[in-house]
């Protein structure tokens, strides 16, 4: 049996602890505060996840999500290596110390205020900005490209910049280690926080 829903499914700050099996949501599916662990293998999901402040550990394989999934705040460590997310990715605030080589995001990538220490080899390309702020990141992938802002607030551990990065916007290096830009740097916006 299928259950559908046509628009938002608002189940935010419920004690809801499972979803059906072959649940479709044609819209948004909002699960912020909710009681969840675990998300059924065939959840469907045509607009925006927010699991924000869940329990939630891990997340189905194969899973899409048409929007933006929000991971805020969840107990999530490890991510499915064929994640495709068409919009934002938030884990803000969560314990994520790695990403799969094969994840597909089409927007913006946020990773402030995780233990994250590098990035996969295999990430070249992000489609908007990319916020790393007060992370463990040690090094970034060479030859990336980050058609946003590039966000490196207060991660301490990072102490230069790739071969070949390309920042179609700002480039904020605030409260890093790193001291000299490399030769082959294109940034489109401003640079901020390089210390001399």
């Amino acid at each position: 049996m299928e259950l559908v829903v046509n628009d938002d499914l608002d189940l935010s700050n419920t004690s809801i602890a499972k979803l059906p099996n072959n649940l479709t949501v044609n819209s948004n599916l909002n699960l912020r505060g909710a009681k969840i662990r675990s998300l059924p293998d065939t959840l469907t999901v045509t607009g925006d996840l927010n699991l924000s402040y869940t329990n939630i550990t891990s997340l189905p394989n194969n899973l899409t999500v048409n929007g933006n999934l929000n991971l805020r705040g969840t107990k999530i460590t490890k991510i499915p290596n064929s994640l495709k997310v068409n919009g934002n990715l938030d884990f803000l605030e969560t314990d994520i110390t790695s990403l799969p080589d094969n994840l597909t995001v089409k927007r913006n990538l946020y990773l402030n205020d995780t233990p994250i220490t590098k990035l996969p080899e295999s990430l070249t390309k992000v489609n908007g900005d990319l916020y790393l702020e007060n992370t463990n990141i040690t090094s970034l992938p060479n030859n990336l490209t980050v058609t946003g802002d590039l966000y490196l607030i207060d991660s301490r551990n990072i102490t230069k910049l790739p071969n070949n990065l390309t920042v179609n916007g700002d480039l904020n290096l605030r409260g890093t280690e790193i001291t000299e830009l490399p030769n082959n740097l294109t940034v489109g916006g401003k640079i901020q926080g390089i210390d001399k």
